[in-house]
This record gives C-alpha cells, sequence and structure tokens, in this order.
C-alpha cells in the first residue's frame, strides 16, 4: 500500500510539474521570438539590392528612416496574408518622407512583376539571393518583420504570422503601426 501511495504521489507531482513548464513554456517562451529578441538594439545585416523600381538599396538607405523590413515569398501563406496589410501600411505614411518598406524576397525579378501585379503591391519589392534572405532573418522563417529605427538599429522583429489577411491585419495594427508612431513621433 505504502509502495502505490509513494507512486501515486510521485506520478502526481511530476505531472504538474511537466504540465507547469508546458504551460510556461508555450505561453512565455516562443524559441524563435527568444532567439530574435538577442537581436533588438542591433543593426540588420549588410546588404546591397536593387528594387522592382530600379532603386538600389544598402545598408546605408536605412540612416535617418524609420523602416519597415519584410522578409516573405509567394508560397508563404501567411507572407501572403500579409501583402494588403503592407499596402495599407504603404498607403498610410507613403509621404511621411521619415518611413519606409523594403520587401525582400528571393523570388526572381521576373516573378516578382507578375506577383506585385496580382496582388495590387505598391511598395518596393526587392529579389535577392535565398541565402542572403536568410542572413537578413537570422536563419529563421517567413515571413518575418522588422522595425529598423532613424540610427539603423532593430526595435521590434517577429517570424511567422496568421495565414488569414483579418489576423494579419490586426497584429499589424497592433504591434507595428503605434511602434511605428512611436519612432517617427507621431500618436
Amino acid at each position: 500500500m505504502k509502495y502505490l501511495l509513494l507512486c501515486f504521489l510521485f506520478f502526481n507531482s511530476t505531472t504538474d510539474f511537466a504540465q507547469s513548464n508546458q504551460n510556461n513554456s508555450y505561453q512565455e517562451i516562443d524559441p524563435i521570438s527568444a532567439k530574435l529578441q538577442k537581436f533588438i538594439g542591433k543593426e540588420i545585416s549588410q546588404f546591397s539590392a536593387i528594387s522592382d523600381n530600379g532603386i538600389i538599396y544598402t545598408n546605408d538607405s536605412l540612416k535617418g528612416k524609420v523602416t519597415l523590413v519584410n522578409l516573405w515569398f509567394e508560397a508563404c501563406a501567411p507572407c501572403v496574408a500579409e501583402f494588403a496589410t503592407i499596402n495599407n501600411l504603404f498607403t498610410k505614411f507613403k509621404d511621411n518622407k521619415n518611413f519606409q518598406i523594403l520587401a525582400f524576397t528571393f523570388e526572381k525579378p521576373e516573378a516578382i512583376k507578375t506577383i506585385k501585379e496580382k496582388y495590387h503591391l505598391r511598395y518596393e519589392l526587392i529579389s535577392i539571393p535565398r541565402e542572403q534572405c536568410y542572413i537578413l532573418n537570422f536563419k529563421t522563417g517567413f515571413p518575418t518583420n522588422m522595425i529598423i529605427d532613424q540610427s539603423s538599429k532593430i526595435t521590434y522583429i517577429r517570424c511567422g504570422g496568421p495565414n488569414d489577411r483579418d489576423h494579419a491585419e490586426k497584429y499589424f495594427n497592433t504591434t507595428f503601426i503605434p511602434e511605428i508612431n512611436k519612432l517617427l513621433g507621431d500618436k
């Protein structure tokens, strides 16, 4: 009987501990987010690329501007779910010379033209090699979105996102836009 009681107590305590740990890790410690948080306050990796509009962008292009950096590809459902929201963000801030959007992809320039027309994208799309995309997103996944401040430092970073447009819009409206407004000094 004592043996049975000890087994029950041991099993019960380990189950409670495992559930407690599991709940904490699920809610508080997302491995990708935890990995990315160490890049807050650091500069984005070096890059040099030409946009679909023929503009050359480098790290120097970030200085003095608040920049949303978006890494994406068309076969990624969360990436496509963000397209309309990023378009709206572009429209909202297009007249602000202190804000820009740079959307990097490993899609080929010919594909970018088709994608831009298909989804009515109005912001800069920049084709770079796949390896460079993974360097810029710290070898995580897609989509990766970063907000870079006027001194070229990362202030916000997130990898992944919802598969549907409504949730993507809600996320951008509650996280990205307030951060951008704060950095631009808008209310």
